[in-house]
């Protein structure tokens, strides 16, 4: 279960903010309980982090198959060719 703090934006969420806010003096259990979200969030960030260069490393690394790659060639290589043939018909006055 999420800390109160991380659980929403209820009134009771508010409420307790702007009690920290103005004390003038945190009390040790406003200190645990700040603790506790600010590992929480901690937690949660490193966790995210280590999904972002889990998928970051996989994108880097990834190859398409072997087939995709040479249909990828070909259809390049088609491409030139047509164009070749384009400049040949323009070149001899046929559009």
């Amino acid at each position: 279960m999420q800390p109160h703090c991380l659980r929403g934006s209820d009134d009771q969420t508010f409420r307790n903010i702007r009690v920290y806010n103005t004390a003038k003096k945190p009390t040790s259990v406003d200190c645990s309980y700040r603790n506790k979200c600010l590992a929480f969030l901690e937690h949660e960030q490193a966790m995210h982090w280590e999904e972002i260069t889990e998928n970051d490393d996989w994108i880097d690394d990834f190859q398409p198959p072997p087939e995709v790659a040479d249909a990828i060639a070909r259809v390049r290589a088609m491409e030139i060719r047509l164009k070749e043939i384009e400049v040949k018909l323009y070149m001899a006055g046929i559009k």
